[in-house]
């Protein structure tokens, strides 16, 4: 059987602190690949099954319902969890987010600029994102001189 090297501590899975695709960390430990070892293929669902902890755990059993977890393939596990903790974002929704966005109370420029583009990732602007960019940047700052 190959041996399965795991580097760090993983704890629990919590959605409060992490995203689940961050969260997932056989890539960084080498396993996530497919194999067609079936001892290799059980023993990463059931590492990844022991450490996502009992919240986790419980909703993807409902996910999974009426088929338990360690029935179920390892990759098929991952893209219920990934359905069910980052749903595809709604564009309109996210356009408000980045349209209504205002530079905080001392917040640096650098800072604004970076919290625009993060809100800009799921608007859909395309071939548009830079132009969307630098026109809101440049009407929501609230110091003329810079404006000009």
């Amino acid at each position: 059987m190959a041996r399965i090297g795991l580097f760090g501590c993983v704890g629990e899975f919590s959605p409060e602190r992490e995203t689940f695709c961050c969260y997932v960390f056989f890539v960084a430990n080498n396993i996530m690949e497919e194999t067609a070892n079936l001892a290799v293929a059980n023993r990463k669902r059931a590492i990844f099954l022991t450490k996502i902890g009992p919240e986790a755990y419980s909703t993807l059993s409902n996910l999974l319902a009426p088929v338990k977890p360690k029935d179920t393939p390892f990759a098929d596990i991952v893209k219920a969890l990934e359905k069910h903790y980052n749903p595809a974002a709604l564009e309109i929704a996210e356009s408000f987010h980045f349209e209504t966005r205002y530079p905080k109370q001392d917040e640096s420029i650098t800072d604004f600029i970076v919290a625009l583009k993060k809100l800009s990732i799921h608007c859909n602007y395309r071939e548009f994102l830079n132009r969307a960019l630098r026109d809101h940047f440049v009407c929501r700052l609230n110091n003329p001189n810079i404006q000009n």
